[in-house]
């Protein structure tokens, strides 16, 4: 009795820490559930982005279609590396503009939710953008070109960039984590377009996360915080 009693306490105590750790998501900017977010009516959180059968894209259960590339940022002071920078449509950044490039609609997915009686269903605001400035960072389908560099092997760039920008250099990987507050296995860089240390959308952004500042930062950015993470100041 006392393991049984044992084995449901576990269960529950991990479902609690599972609901917590999705509940973060409810409404913020990407819960959208309901109008504030342009969306309709249903109350499927996950079924934006996610789905359990017949995904677009076995990891992460895609149930949206990633764009193709679109035109990165460029500058003189960009390393040789990040002047190269490039993404494809498995990574990580492709599936945050399938949402953020400005055109594609909220209810671009593959699987629609269903209702109480399993029916997919349609909802009258699912043919809606992304419109804000925030949300339409890939400026009306434009690309990224006056966003964040992206699609690069960060330690490539991290080795070429005081040489080569003139702007002080960027610290190692190691040192980004430490700043980051994260151990372990965790990489705040990304397996995509061939490399295993990509610069990507999500190396800034945690999306199950929004943060005190509701802009889904893996640390706020109070004292450029976040920039000197990175960068060496």
């Amino acid at each position: 009795m006392k393991k049984l009693v044992f084995a449901v306490a576990a269960v529950m105590a991990t479902a609690a820490v599972s609901y917590a750790a999705s509940g973060v998501i409810t409404g913020s900017a990407h819960d959208l559930t309901g109008t504030t977010y342009q969306s309709g009516s249903t109350d499927q959180i996950c079924v934006f982005c996610h789905t359990p059968h017949n995904a677009e894209r076995a990891v992460p259960l895609w149930n949206r279609v990633n764009p193709t590339a679109s035109l990165l940022y460029t500058s003189p002071t960009l390393s040789t590396e990040a002047k190269t920078a490039t993404y494809e449509m498995d990574s990580i950044s492709a599936f945050c503009m399938s949402c953020h490039d400005g055109v594609t609609k909220v209810g671009a997915i593959k699987n629609l939710p269903t209702n109480l009686a399993g029916v997919d269903t349609t909802y009258p605001d699912f043919g809606n953008a992304l419109g804000t400035n925030y949300a339409a960072i890939g400026n009306d389908g434009q690309g990224l070109k006056n966003d964040h560099p992206i699609g690069f092997s960060y330690s490539v760039a991290q080795t070429q960039d005081h040489a080569e920008s003139g702007t002080g250099g960027l610290h190692t990987i190691a040192e980004v984590k430490t700043a980051f507050g994260e151990t372990g296995a965790y990489q705040p860089f990304y397996t995509s377009t061939g490399g295993t240390d990509q610069m990507e959308c999500a190396s800034c952004h945690a999306v199950h996360q929004p943060g005190t500042s509701k802009n889904f930062l893996r640390i706020e950015n109070g004292g450029s915080a976040l920039c000197l993470a990175c960068h060496v100041k």
